[in-house]
């Protein structure tokens, strides 16, 4: 669990020659990280610091080592949300607001989370109950596992693995959709189709929300991902079905419209009446009770772009 960067949970121990690996005594505890350090790439950052290192042995007071590794990420997410139950105690890492607040009611996370992050949260939970620090034995009440989001991948194999973009690439279909070529535009030559497979930066084949919002609006992203398949169901992307979610909430503006203002002609100012009006006061009344004290969510910005 140990990792060689200088982010992470100190791991205390002091690495004596002569006694080797001591535990830092309790009375020291927290080790703290200097919080100046710039991680280069040419290493541990905490490696270069002789104040963090030069510590003296527990057991003998010889000059000795600090350790420089720090414990893996998952450490901190493990139990980050004991922490919440009781904010503010400074006299307890977990206080007595888990007796109030844990266990959690929901956990949502894809497959990954429940392999990896559930595994080591419901770890530490049990270590922290072995401790007396909790009285619950497990974290969470009940599990959502959600679907993982897939698309279509391409790739070539020539001195190493390459993956296409699909706009990267010529491709043929058949009468189902079904892929049974693609070349690629740059030299014309063919690639290998690799079915569909998870969303991923290193196989070309994500989605940035962002486009999607700058064409379509955040509504249209948001009601194709919500109503495409259930939450705990893999779901395939389609840019035809995502077209389609845009048209219904066009109709749905449109309808609205023609309620509210009468279906004013082309180019036409909106007139609305007295009932009209106090809708539509209610309506951004809501949106601007979901803002924030920074700045408007997205919905809010969307529609008033309308």
């Amino acid at each position: 669990m140990s990792r060689q960067r200088y982010w992470g949970t100190p791991i205390p121990i002091i690495h004596c020659e002569e006694h080797g690996a001591v535990p830092v005594p309790e009375k020291d505890l927290p080790v703290v990280l200097p919080q100046d350090c710039v991680p280069d790439g040419s290493g541990n950052p905490l490696n270069k610091r002789e104040d963090f290192l030069a510590c003296s042995c527990p057991v003998c007071g010889k000059p000795a080592r600090r350790e420089t590794d720090t414990m893996d990420t998952f450490v901190d997410s493990s139990r980050y949300f004991m922490r919440y139950c009781d904010p503010k105690n400074d006299q307890a890492m977990v206080g007595a607001g888990t007796d109030y607040w844990m266990p959690m009611d929901q956990y949502i996370g894809g497959i990954e989370h429940a392999i990896l992050h559930l595994l080591y949260a419901r770890f530490w939970t049990k270590v922290m109950r072995d401790l007396g620090l909790v009285k619950i034995d497990e974290p969470f009440t009940k599990l959502l596992t959600q679907g993982m989001v897939l698309n279509e991948a391409f790739s070539r194999t020539t001195t190493g693995k390459q993956y296409f973009w699909a706009h990267e690439l010529d491709i043929a279909r058949d009468e189902h959709a079904k892929v049974i070529s693609a070349t690629a535009k740059s030299d014309g030559q063919p690639v290998t189709y690799e079915g569909w497979t998870t969303m991923s930066k290193s196989k070309n084949n994500g989605v940035d929300p962002q486009d999607l919002i700058e064409k379509y609006g955040a509504d249209t992203a948001r009601l194709y991902t919500m109503f495409t398949a259930p939450p705990e169901a893999t779901l395939e992307w389609n840019d035809a079905a995502l077209e389609g979610s845009y048209r219904f909430l066009r109709r749905v503006w449109n309808f609205g419209l023609k309620l509210a203002a009468g279906n004013p002609a082309p180019g036409t100012a909106a007139s609305y009446g007295k009932q009209a009006q106090a809708l539509r006061r209610e309506i951004h009344t809501v949106l601007r009770g979901s803002t924030t004290t920074t700045s408007a969510c997205s919905t809010t910005r969307w529609c008033r772009a309308r």
